[in-house]
C-alpha cells in the first residue's frame, strides 16, 4: 500500500485530491489537468514512440507498482549507454517521457518493493535536467524516502550519481588545481578554475538534497535504513 508523503506531490502536480490508491483509470486519464499540462517538448518526443509505449506511459500507475511491469520498463531503458555514448533518439525520447509521466508518482514509486529498482536505474541513466526535475518533485519527501527499506537505496544512488558528476568536473580541471599558486585555495578561488554548467547543476542539486536531509539528520543517523544515506554522504565528502 502506498503512503502519503509530506510533500503531497499527488495533489501539487496533478491538481486533484484523488487517492493514490485509485489506479482504475490510469494516472493520466484520471487527472485531466496533468494531461493538459504536458509541455510541448514532451509532446514532440511522444511522436517518436510506438503506440504500445504511449499506452504504457498512460498506465504508469500500474506498471510502476507491478513486478512484471517494472521489469518491462527497466528492459525498455536498459540499452541506454552510461559510458559517454549518446542513446538513440527513440530510447532517449521514451526515457524523458517516462520520467515526466512518473513525476506525480515518484515518491511512492521510490518506496515500492518493485518500483525502487526502476528508480535506481533511472537515476543512473537520466540526464542532469531530468535528475533535477525528479529531485524537485520529491524534495519534501527525501527524508521519508531515505527512512524506507526500499527508498533508501534510491537516495544513495542519487547521491552517488551527483557526486560522480561533481568529481568529474573537478578532475577535468586537475591541471589548474595542480598549479603551485592554487594548491591551498578553495576551488572557487583558484585562478582559472571553472565548473561547466552541468557540473554546477550537479553541485546545486546535491546541496538541495543535503539541505533537506539535515532537517532530520539525527533521525536519519540512528535509523536502520536512513543511516546508509548519511554514510553515502560521508563517503562523498571523503572522496572530495
Amino acid at each position: 500500500q502506498m503512503i502519503q508523503f509530506n510533500g503531497n506531490m499527488q495533489q501539487d502536480i496533478c491538481g486533484s485530491n484523488s487517492s493514490p490508491q485509485d489506479t482504475s483509470e490510469g494516472v493520466m486519464s484520471a487527472n485531466h489537468s496533468y494531461i493538459e499540462s504536458i509541455p510541448e517538448n514532451i509532446q514532440n518526443k511522444m511522436q517518436l514512440l510506438t503506440q504500445e509505449e504511449v499506452q504504457i506511459l498512460y498506465r504508469l500507475d500500474f506498471y510502476c507498482f507491478d513486478q512484471a511491469g517494472c521489469r518491462k520498463l527497466q528492459h525498455m531503458i536498459q540499452d541506454i549507454d552510461t559510458n559517454g555514448m549518446p542513446p538513440s533518439p527513440h530510447k532517449k525520447a521514451f526515457l524523458d517521457c517516462l520520467i515526466h509521466f512518473m513525476l506525480p508518482l515518484a515518491s511512492d514509486v521510490m518506496i515500492n518493493q518493485f518500483g525502487n529498482y526502476l528508480c535506481q536505474r533511472i537515476m543512473e541513466v537520466a540526464d542532469p535536467a531530468s535528475v533535477e526535475s525528479l529531485v524537485t518533485h520529491i524534495q519534501n519527501d527525501i527524508v521519508q524516502i531515505s527512512l524506507n527499506i526500499h527508498g533508501t537505496r534510491v537516495i544513495q544512488i542519487l547521491i552517488e550519481r551527483l557526486a560522480k558528476g561533481i568529481l568529474e568536473g573537478i578532475h577535468s580541471q586537475i591541471h589548474i588545481i595542480k598549479r603551485p599558486n592554487n594548491l591551498k585555495k578553495k576551488f572557487e578561488d583558484m585562478d582559472g578554475f571553472e565548473f561547466s554548467a552541468t557540473h554546477r547543476l550537479y553541485d546545486c542539486i546535491l546541496k538541495n538534497v543535503i539541505g533537506k536531509l539535515t532537517e532530520q539528520i539525527v533521525d536519519l543517523t540512528v535509523d536502520m535504513h536512513g543511516n546508509h544515506v548519511i554514510q553515502s554522504l560521508l563517503m562523498v565528502f571523503k572522496a572530495a
